[in-house]
């Protein structure tokens, strides 16, 4: 019995090893292959699940003596971080799967194979050429309002020029009112 605990301990020890291991080869960027799942198939769903299973496995108090066991959790929590955010998770699974269908593309017209379009494609390019024709959008009303807002402060520095002239002109007109018309080519003469 003794020596049997101590076999699955000794088990369970190769396997905590073997998985820190495995953390540790993989690119710390490369959440999916740090948390065991595959992005091809991968739904949201599987990343909270995915993580308890390799943070039971490297926990560094579930795995004394196994050196690096405190980096491979480290590594194991920021995958989880980053992927534990549904548009983060979004986000790197499509842009893997968009990289694997850019690569298995490469290897066909390697080999010679004509791709073939998809409807999916369709789809996807006119997403992009609606979302480029949004931001197009966007751009020329951000343009139009700065210029419109360029308009308005020009027009309101005009009519305080203007504003100022006439109280200018209205303050001339009452010193002529006291001091009558002075000739300021006699008054230098003086």
């Amino acid at each position: 019995s003794n020596s049997f605990c101590t076999l699955l301990a000794t088990m369970g020890s190769d396997a905590q090893a073997a998985e820190v291991q495995r953390i540790l080869r993989c690119k710390p960027e490369d959440f999916f292959a740090v948390l065991n799942i595959d992005p091809k198939t991968a739904e949201y769903e599987e990343v909270k699940k995915a993580h308890k299973r390799v943070v039971l496995q490297v926990h560094p108090d579930k795995c004394p003596g196994i050196e690096k066991a405190k980096d491979a959790f480290a590594v194991a929590d920021k995958a989880y971080k980053r992927l534990s955010d549904e548009a983060m998770f979004t986000r790197f699974r499509d842009a893997f799967r968009r990289k694997a269908e850019a690569a298995k593309a490469a290897m066909d017209l390697a080999a010679g194979k004509v791709p073939q379009r998809r409807p999916e494609d369709d789809a996807a390019e006119a997403e992009r050429e609606r979302q480029e024709r949004y931001l197009a959008a966007v751009r020329e009303h951000k343009e139009f309002e700065a210029k419109k807002n360029r308009a308005e402060n020009e027009r309101k520095a005009q009519a305080a020029q203007r504003a100022e002239i006439d109280e200018q002109l209205a303050h001339y007109a009452d010193m002529k009112k006291v001091f009558g018309t002075v000739d300021p080519a006699a008054a230098a003469a003086r």
